[in-house]
């Protein structure tokens, strides 16, 4: 069994309303859990958020119920940040269809920022983090970094190809869900 769909968007993009539309598919099996972070183990453990990963294969193929169906997938939105993540990926799977939700990056750092501050993530204010970005790396990153989408894209662009790369929008969703899905 191999997972054949990845959803990589942003976080605060849509990515687990696309997550759970996929999985009313009949043809499609997507992952129990929603965000598996396999392909970034590594680098999840580094943020502030409580970010647990699966970090072997066996346990990865386990949170799929049906590996049978045409269609396995799974979205985890830290896959399309982190720079080695597309060619983890391509060596996993190499025909492997991958599905890029965007927000706009102002819109979504507001949304990330206030879910950051109604979790108790983060007490500290907007203007803050983005006058002194060294002070606060990490909120930087989540909040403007992760918006920053011509390097994200592109690197799954030169390792899949247009073919295979499906680049879709919040507006979108949110405009007309039955045609976006």
């Amino acid at each position: 069994m191999k997972v054949n769909t990845f959803i990589v968007g942003a976080p605060k993009a849509g990515t687990t309303s696309l997550h759970f539309y996929l999985q009313q598919h009949p043809d499609v099996c997507m992952s129990q859990k929603k965000e598996p972070n396999y392909f970034t183990a590594q680098d999840v453990v580094n943020l502030y958020y409580d970010v647990s990963a699966i970090n072997n294969e066996d346990c990865y193929h386990s949170i799929f119920t049906d590996p049978s169906r045409k269609v396995i997938g799974e979205g985890s939105v830290s896959y399309l940040f982190y720079p080695k993540v597309a060619q983890k990926i391509y060596e996993y799977n190499p025909e492997a269809r991958i599905l890029i939700i965007l927000r706009d990056p102002v819109q979504r750092a507001f949304s990330h920022y206030l879910m950051d501050c109604r979790l108790g993530l983060c007490n500290i204010s907007l203007e803050e983090i983005l006058d002194n970005s060294s002070k606060y790396p990490h909120f930087y990153q989540q909040f403007v970094e992760l918006g920053m989408y011509h390097q994200q894209i592109k690197r799954y662009l030169d390792m899949f190809g247009q073919e295979q790369v499906k680049i879709l929008f919040y507006d979108d969703l949110k405009t007309d869900t039955e045609l976006f899905i």
